[in-house]
């Protein structure tokens, strides 16, 4: 009988291991092709499939530290796609209204930063113009503290000081920021 229970617990052991296999290329699966989709400048696709692959790991509730790296990036390739299709307006208010910001993830703070700078890139209002600038600034600073290794971020912050500075002075800013 004992013998029957130690089978009987090893099966069900590597049924749940291949379970999770399969669960796992999947993600990694839909993942690539989310990437292939990207490249090929098919945002929306690509967009809805990082959705779809966000909701299912919210079936994940209970397994939070497991999935907490796999989310993250799901929400920085969202952010990424949500950039170049130039939803600048919708990363910067959810950065106003969205999570903690201590806490967020260097890179995704990165490219709401960018998209801080260009909704107002063509401001002619100088508060509002100021205000994203500042945002973009902010954001840049705790990108570098949280990831030193970010050149971008560093460029960007660089520049943006020198725009904050020109439109002070009312000279137009040279140079171009960097993309995500």
């Amino acid at each position: 009988m004992r013998r029957l229970t130690v089978y009987s617990f090893l099966i069900l052991l590597v049924l749940a291991v291949s379970g999770l296999l399969v669960a796992y290329g999947f993600y990694e699966f839909r993942t690539a092709k989310a990437t292939e989709l990207f490249a090929a400048f098919d945002f929306k696709s690509a967009d809805n499939i990082y959705q779809g692959l966000e909701e299912n790991l919210d079936y994940g509730r209970s397994v939070p530290t497991l999935l907490d790296k796999w989310k993250n990036e799901l929400k920085i390739s969202r952010a990424r796609v949500k950039y170049w299709e130039k939803n600048y307006s919708q990363l910067v208010d959810y950065a106003d209204n969205g999570p903690d910001q201590d806490s967020e993830d260097p890179n995704l703070r990165f490219i709401r930063a960018n998209a801080s700078y260009k909704n107002v890139e063509k401001e002619k209002d100088k508060k509002n113009l100021a205000e994203g600038i500042e945002s973009a600034i902010n954001g840049y600073i705790y990108t570098i503290r949280n990831d030193s290794g970010n050149l971008n971020a560093a460029f960007n912050y660089e520049y943006l000081l020198r725009v904050r500075s020109d439109t002070t002075k009312n000279k137009k800013p040279n140079g171009e920021l960097s993309n995500p």
